[in-house]
């Protein structure tokens, strides 16, 4: 992954936090809003594919590709429905555009995270 893309992808990590965080604080309050963030961020962070190149490639829980790129569709899917929730159509367009081009950037990475399975990784 180039150096702009994995700007990219930081950005959209953050944002996507900040997202759920904030929409989850509108029905749950500070406390649900926080938790929120705080499941998210654990979820992102142990479940990897063992030598995923654009993480630290450590796995805390190794899941198949798939798994993974699953896990992070959905994280980002939560972010942009939650911008949209707010109403604030739009930051939601942006993220998605930004989410899309992130996405066409990594083809190389989504074709080897559809090719990783765990048990293959482990060996």
């Amino acid at each position: 992954m180039t150096p702009i893309n994995q700007g990219l992808r930081f950005g959209l990590e953050l944002a996507a936090l900040v997202a759920i965080g904030n929409g989850a604080m509108t029905h749950w309050g500070l406390g649900g809003g926080a938790a929120a963030i705080v499941v998210v961020l654990v979820v992102w962070a142990v479940f990897n594919v063992p030598g995923d190149p654009s993480r630290s490639g450590h796995a805390p829980i190794p899941v198949p590709g798939w798994l993974r790129l699953i896990i992070e569709v959905l994280i980002f899917a939560a972010a942009f429905f939650s911008l949209g929730q707010e109403g604030l159509i739009t930051f939601s367009r942006w993220f998605g555009i930004f989410f899309l081009l992130h996405y066409l950037a990594s083809w190389q990475r989504i074709l080897w995270l559809l090719r990783a399975t765990r048990s293959e990784d482990e060996d």
